[in-house]
């Protein structure tokens, strides 16, 4: 199982070090579609020879350094980059993308975010969807 990150874009999103591919070619053609009304325009975010797992992972061992701070990691900026250039996105583990929290606010979906990374019960499995969804109630902003 893996975690992934889909953003819609109407043109290729500025994501940093990670990749950004057409969903329309994988099996998360089911989520694009639930979640934004179909694959057109939506990427599916990974690290160039990885899924999108190692930078969570980078970000988790960062943060749970004592003296480190959630809003350092490559996650959060590339989340806050993300919030701020307009886009609709979701975060979530295997296929499990019906039910993602949709918080009101760029600051609470990074608190949600970090109090996922930060677990102690279970995995660090991320869920969290931005903007407004086909499938979902409207929410974020």
């Amino acid at each position: 199982m893996t975690q992934f990150l889909l953003v819609e874009a109407f043109v290729h999103p500025f994501v940093g070090d990670l990749l950004a591919r057409p969903v329309a070619s994988t099996d998360l053609l089911p989520a694009a579609t639930w979640l934004f009304g179909g694959p057109q325009h939506v990427w599916k975010i990974s690290a160039a020879s990885e899924e999108f797992d190692a930078t969570v992972h980078e970000s988790r061992v960062y943060v749970t350094t004592p003296g480190r701070s959630f809003s350092d990691t490559s996650l959060a900026q590339l989340l806050s980059r993300l919030i701020e250039d307009g886009h609709r996105f979701a975060l979530f583990w295997s296929m499990d993308w019906l039910d993602l929290p949709s918080p009101d606010s760029a600051e609470e979906l990074l608190r949600i975010v970090e109090e996922q990374l930060t677990s102690t019960e279970g995995n660090w499995e991320l869920y969290a969807r931005w903007g407004r969804f086909q499938g979902a109630p409207e929410s974020g902003a």
